[in-house]
């Protein structure tokens, strides 16, 4: 289990590092929330990778599988990137609005597990209401969104 510990740590202390070099880009008063995050992140991180590089060494090496996943599970993780990757897109040039609502309703529908219709409905519902309380929450906040097609 170590060495998944570490993958996994070494990723997860990555995206907290890149994420705190962005915050960088932010005047100082935004930045304070996501660096404070950050930085938690990260230490938490650093630690999880101390304790799994301690525990694989009281371990030894031992014949563990680093990459354990599935085909299903990898092509499920690719799915989830595609859909970010759009939704990072979509923020730029379509609107945070109709994009959050249309990404949030498409990772619903594709790994819903039941396939009625009105349970479909109503997940399309409520990313209608939560991409609305995010955009409306951001907007009291004082985010400033693009200029895009449809805001």
């Amino acid at each position: 289990m170590s060495r998944k510990n570490i993958l996994s740590g070494v990723i997860v202390l990555a995206v907290f590092v890149f994420f705190f070099i962005q915050s960088g880009m932010l005047n100082e008063q935004a930045a304070y929330w996501p660096k404070f995050v950050c930085v938690v992140g990260i230490l938490l991180s650093a630690g999880s990778l101390v304790q799994s590089f301690l525990a694989l060494r009281r371990e030894g090496e031992a014949a563990e599988a680093l990459f354990p996943l599935t085909g299903a599970q990898i092509r499920n993780a690719l799915i989830v990137l595609v859909i970010l990757a759009v939704w990072g897109w979509g923020i730029s040039n379509i609107g945070f609005l109709v994009t959050s609502v249309v990404c949030m309703s498409a990772t619903f529908l594709i790994f819903m597990p039941e396939k009625d219709m009105k349970k479909r409905l109503i997940n399309i519902l409520i990313a209608v209401i939560v991409g609305a309380v995010f955009f409306f929450l951001f907007k009291e906040l004082g985010v400033r969104f693009p200029r895009t097609i449809l805001m």
